[in-house]
C-alpha cells in the first residue's frame, strides 16, 4: 500500500510540471513599436536632457578621495580619471600629467635661478659703486715702529696719492716702496675703517762702523754704517735729515778696520768685501756678553781677522767658523790669565795659544 501511494505522488508531480510547461508555451509577447525618424526614444530623450556633472559640488570626502587617487596616479599608480576622458588611454594621461609636473618644476628652478642672478648682479653693482665712490677716503696715515726714520719721510716713501680710499689703495705697492728704503727691513699695511691707514715698519739696525782705508785722494778713512745682514746703510759723515743717528750711538758700535780702499760702498747695496762679511759673521754669532767686549775687528781678509777686546787683548780669530768653540777658548784663557795675557790665538779652537806680557806663546791648560 505504501508503494501505491508513493507512485501516485510521483505521478501527480509529473502532471503538474507538464501543465506549467504548457502554460508558458502558450504566452505571446508583443513587440514594442519602433520609433519614427522624427521622434526620439524615451531613453534617448532622457540622455539628451542630462546636464554635465558639476564636480565642484561633490561632497568634500569625494573631492579628497579624487585628489588622493590623482596623487597615486602621479606616483605611478592606476589613473582614476581614465573613465572621465573617453578615447584617451591611461598611458597618455600619465604622460600628460608627467609633462605638466616637469614643466612646473622647470619653471620653479628657472625662477630661483633668476632671483639668484638678480641678487648677484645687484650686489656686484653695489660693490662696484662703493669701490669707486669717495667713501672711506684716507685722511690719516699712522706710522708705527720707526726709531730712526722720521714719520714724514716714511709717508713720502709710501707715496699714497691724495683722495685715495681704503678700498682702492695698493697695499702691496706701498710695502714694496717702503722696503725700497735701505733702513726698512720689513713693513705691513693695515686698513682701519673708516679713514685711517696704519703703516708699521721694522727698521734695520747698524751693527758696526766700517772704516775703509784712505786713498790718495781723500787722505782720511771713510766711515760707513753697515747692518747685520750686510747692507751699506749710510756714510757717517753724511748725516741725513730723515735718519736719527746720534754720535754717541755711533761711538759704541764695533769698528771694522783695515778694509781695502778698493771697496766702494753704495747705499742699499749688499756688502761684497769678504773681510767685512767675515767680521759681521763673527759678530752675529758671538754671545751678547762677548760681543760687548769687542771694540774693533781688523779684517783685511778672512785668515787675518783679529779681534781687539776692551782689556787690550788681541785675539787672532780667523774665519767665522766654530765661533762658539773659539769663544769658549777665549773665556777660559782670560779667566785663568787675565792679569798677564796680551794676545790669544784661536784660529784652531781645539789647540788655542796665548801670550803674556814679555813671555813666549803658551798653550791653554
Amino acid at each position: 500500500m505504501g508503494e501505491r501511494q508513493g507512485e501516485q505522488r510521483r505521478s501527480d508531480r509529473r502532471s503538474a510540471t507538464d501543465q506549467r510547461r504548457q502554460n508558458r508555451s502558450s504566452v505571446t509577447y508583443r513587440q514594442a513599436p519602433k520609433a519614427s525618424a522624427g521622434t526620439k526614444s524615451l531613453s534617448s530623450a532622457r540622455r539628451s536632457e542630462k546636464q554635465p556633472y558639476d564636480y565642484s559640488k561633490r561632497p568634500q570626502a569625494a573631492r579628497k578621495a579624487s585628489a588622493s587617487s590623482r596623487k597615486v596616479f602621479e606616483d605611478g599608480g592606476p589613473d582614476p580619471t581614465a573613465r572621465d576622458l573617453p578615447g584617451v588611454t591611461v598611458a597618455e594621461q600619465r604622460r600628460r600629467i608627467n609633462r605638466e609636473a616637469r614643466r612646473k618644476k622647470l619653471f620653479s628652478i628657472n625662477m630661483r635661478a633668476l632671483v639668484v642672478i638678480g641678487v648677484t648682479v645687484a650686489l656686484a653693482l653695489l660693490l662696484f659703486g662703493i669701490y669707486h665712490s669717495p667713501l672711506f677716503t684716507i685722511t690719516h696715515i699712522q706710522v708705527e715702529g720707526s726709531k730712526r726714520l722720521t714719520n714724514e719721510h716714511l709717508r713720502d716713501v709710501a707715496d699714497i696719492p691724495g683722495g685715495m680710499t681704503l678700498l682702492r689703495v695698493d697695499a702691496d705697492g706701498v710695502i714694496a716702496r717702503l722696503r725700497g728704503d735701505v733702513w726698512v727691513e720689513n713693513a705691513t699695511v693695515e686698513r682701519r675703517f673708516p679713514s685711517t691707514l696704519l703703516v708699521t715698519v721694522q727698521e734695520r739696525e747698524p751693527a758696526a762702523v766700517v772704516e775703509i782705508l784712505p786713498d790718495a785722494v781723500s787722505g782720511s778713512p771713510a766711515k760707513w754704517l753697515v747692518s747685520g745682514d750686510g747692507r751699506w746703510l749710510a756714510r757717517v759723515s753724511e748725516a741725513n735729515a730723515y735718519v736719527r743717528i746720534h754720535e754717541n750711538e755711533v761711538a759704541v758700535l764695533t769698528r771694522i778696520t783695515d778694509i781695502s780702499s778698493a771697496t766702494k760702498p753704495i747705499i742699499g747695496e749688499q756688502v761684497a768685501d769678504e773681510g767685512v762679511l767675515n767680521a759681521l759673521g763673527i759678530l752675529n754669532n758671538l754671545s751678547s756678553e762677548m760681543r760687548g767686549l769687542v771694540t774693533s775687528i781688523s779684517a783685511p781678509d778672512r785668515a787675518k781677522t783679529t779681534l781687539m777686546l776692551v782689556n787690550n787683548v788681541r785675539v787672532a780669530f780667523g774665519d767665522a767658523k766654530d765661533v762658539a768653540a773659539k769663544e769658549d777658548a777665549i773665556k777660559t784663557i782670560i779667566n785663568q790669565y787675565s792679569d798677564i795675557v796680551v794676545s790669544i790665538n784661536v784660529r784652531v779652537p781645539d789647540r788655542p795659544t796665548w801670550q803674556g806680557s814679555g813671555s813666549q806663546p803658551s798653550g791653554a791648560q
